[in-house]
């Protein structure tokens, strides 16, 4: 039996209070999640949510395409920034490459709206403002978020989380009883609610840098030219996300339009209420180990240019994915034992139909995020170029599947070609990693 250390067991007592709440968080969050489904399937019924999950792909294309690739390189970087005494730096890099998301995300809505008003659907102009809006300020969150938790404000981080999503449910709520209970209505109201967290948020960040940057180069925020190396190398760092980012929104969206176009609204209701029941626990775990880990991982590699901390940080990264091929598997065996019918309970009576899928989609979820986290191994040496391949063929293929699936099957036919997708990813990620273990144990600028 091996015998904990007093550096493990100090580093354990330091490291409990912060998993603590960071699990209430996530608990918390989590509560208020599930019941939102509730509420939610309850105000609308199966063709609505089907509306309303059409209406997050924008959001989900503007978390892959723009604002999710900057919040991954704003937590790469925090770091090596704080390490190397340049969060100065590093801030005026990250409000350039905000500014330039929110740019970029602006443009985007309004090809869409012009494309809408061209094809005279005009009545779906007030859910694309709605939607773009809604997409800015939930990314702009998540990549606060992110800078916290590099931070290792982690506690804060659960906070908000956990408290924002009964704030967000608690306003839609209250919309729908005095005015209205659409689509529209529940963006504007999600919308809101993530804008009173956001001012929460920004007071908590700013006072995280400031005692971060004491004693640092915090007066290279007022040199112009100061962030561009930084700004190149997290652009480098980023572009490879951004790519296949729009391959893996096509592949996460094509389930519910093509069933849609195949099935109607009422089955992309009914299928998406399972699909959050189903992808919702392992999610929930990836999360929290993500939350807790990532920046543990990525402390522990540095710059990346060290081969004993690229392994070490490696090492703790591979226990994650087993941790969570673990769970997948007893979580994915007690739903097709019978729980499926349980976590059915969540939604209202109506959605109920076919909630078997709930096991296939579990064990899909689990699939892939193991093989997300996994990946962690090639961002820990900057090598996010190797990824590319992997995440679009995969991406491109899943999409095709889930196509065919809903045409002959369904919602049976679409959970299918998911599950397809997520073990194709996983087995890839699995064979790449290692077969550039090798490269990746000589230093990176050699690799």
């Amino acid at each position: 039996m091996k015998i904990m250390t007093m550096p493990r067991i100090a580093r354990f007592l330091r490291i409990a209070p912060e998993a603590f709440f960071v699990v209430s968080g996530q608990v918390v969050g989590a509560a208020g999640n599930i019941f939102a489904i509730r509420v939610l399937t309850t105000l609308l019924p199966p063709a609505g949510y089907g509306q309303l999950a059409l209406a997050m792909t924008g959001a989900v294309l503007a978390q892959q395409l723009v604002f999710g690739p900057i919040g991954t390189a704003c937590l790469r970087f925090f770091a090596p920034a704080a390490e190397s005494g340049e969060l100065g730096v590093y801030v005026r890099a990250v409000a350039r490459m905000f500014l330039a998301g929110t740019l970029a995300l602006g443009a985007i809505s309004v090809a869409v709206g012009i494309f809408i008003a061209g094809s005279a659907r005009l009545n779906l102009l007030p859910m694309v403002a709605a939607a773009g809006v809604f997409a800015w300020i939930s990314s702009a969150g998540s990549m606060i978020d992110g800078i916290q938790n590099a931070a290792r404000q982690r506690m804060i981080v659960a906070l908000h989380q956990g408290a924002g999503a009964w704030l967000r449910l608690g306003i839609v709520i209250e919309v729908a009883r005095y005015l209205t209970q659409d689509v529209n209505s529940i963006l504007w109201s999600y919308s809101a609610g993530y804008t009173v967290v956001m001012v929460s948020q920004l007071y908590f960040l700013q006072r995280t840098l400031r005692r971060s940057m004491r004693g640092t180069r915090s007066g290279s925020l007022q040199e112009p030219d100061a962030a561009r190396p930084m700004l190149r190398s997290m652009w480098t760092y980023t572009w490879p996300f951004s790519l296949w980012g729009i391959f893996y929104w096509i592949q996460a969206s094509s389930d519910r339009w093509a069933l849609g176009a195949y099935a109607g609204l009422d089955q992309v209701g009914l299928y998406q209420s399972l699909y959050q029941v189903g992808y919702y626990p392992i999610a929930m775990l990836t999360q929290f180990l993500l939350q807790v880990s990532a920046p543990i991982i990525f402390q522990r590699a540095g710059s990346g240019a060290d081969r004993g901390r690229r392994m070490n940080a490696e090492g703790l990264n591979n226990l994650l994915t087993r941790v969570v091929l673990g769970a997948t598997a007893v979580v994915a065996l007690a739903s097709y034992m019978g729980g499926h019918r349980v976590l059915a309970l969540v939604l209202a009576p109506a959605y109920r139909a076919h909630s078997p899928l709930i096991s296939m989609l579990i064990l899909a979820s689990g699939c892939f995020a193991a093989g997300q986290i996994k990946s962690l191994n090639f961002m820990t040496s900057l090598a996010t170029h190797r990824l590319i391949a992997p995440k679009i063929v995969t991406a491109v293929a899943g999409a095709g599947l889930i196509v065919l699936g809903a045409r002959y099957r369904g919602s049976y036919g679409v959970a299918a070609a998911q599950l397809a997708f997520s073990l194709s990813y996983i087995v890839w990620i699995f064979l790449l990693d290692r077969k550039h273990s090798v490269l990746r144990a000589v230093p990176a600028e050699a690799a």
